[in-house]
């Protein structure tokens, strides 16, 4: 009777001994040890252990993590390294998608403080860097996405063996391109502000500081908060973080704005 092979996935990551080493592969019990279950490791999935002189890197015993890359019409499970594997699969990937058109369905997998990183089919991972997840400043990407969630991704480029996504270009760009050239001052005046020069107050969210609640001190503004036009959300200011900027939380500040660098993608 056929063994039910349906708990090994392709793509999976398992912990495996190295019990046979033959001219042309190994075979591996699966750890821990039920049923003497074997998987076979052919050389050409495996370069990762062997040496630049070709001599193989392992003994019998030896414990090794591996991948589950095929599990033919009989059953047999044959292995890959890990990083031979995502190799292969992210040359399968190009081959057959386009950067900038591709649509991919993806799980978060882990969500930190600069990027995104997903998972697609095969466990071929990708990140998503914070400036591709929208057209606006995200302060927290928790607040866009959960790990776990499935989304949809737009295939953006291959740089440094890693895929790289977008969000945003999914999403409505809110803004006309030509307000992105505009100076800080005729900004304000394209909003209708005369002056850079605001009050507002100095509040902690997560790990930075704002003022916000900014309104004009100009004379024929006085009073008026900044507001973006086309969301309504006031608009907060980032407090750099600077030894120097002795800034307290709940306290009120005149402050004078700067726009941020232009993020180079």
């Amino acid at each position: 009777m056929k063994e039910n092979n349906a708990q090994y996935i392709i793509g999976k990551e398992i912990l495996v001994q190295i019990n046979k080493i033959q001219e042309n592969g190994i075979y591996c019990s699966f750890l821990p040890i039920e049923k003497r279950k074997i998987g076979f490791m052919p050389n050409y999935l495996m370069p990762t252990l062997f040496d630049k002189n070709g001599k193989f890197t392992k003994s019998v015993g030896d414990e090794i993590s591996v991948v589950i890359s095929k599990i033919n019409d009989k059953g047999f499970i044959f292995l890959s390294d890990i990083k031979t594997y995502k190799r292969r699969n992210i040359k399968k990937f190009l081959s057959k998608n386009e950067e900038g058109t591709t649509i991919v369905e993806a799980e978060v997998s882990q969500i930190l403080n600069s990027k995104i990183i997903i998972t697609l089919d095969n466990n071929i991972q990708g990140v998503i860097k914070k400036e591709d997840t929208n057209w606006n400043t995200l302060n927290d990407l928790e607040s866009s996405v959960f790990e776990g969630e499935i989304i949809k991704a737009v295939f953006l480029r291959y740089e440094k063996e890693q895929l790289y996504f977008s969000l945003k270009l999914l999403k409505e760009k809110p803004y006309d391109d030509s307000l992105y050239e505009l100076s800080l001052l005729n900004l304000l005046k394209h909003i209708g502000h005369n002056s850079n020069e605001f009050i507002g107050q100095a509040k902690q969210n997560g790990n930075y500081l704002f003022i916000e609640n900014l309104y004009s001190t100009d004379s024929n503004h006085e009073g008026k908060l900044l507001i973006d036009p086309l969301t309504g959300y006031n608009i907060k200011a980032l407090v750099p973080t600077d030894e120097k900027l002795k800034v307290t939380e709940n306290k009120f500040y005149k402050v004078k704005l700067i726009l941020p660098p232009p993020i180079n993608v």
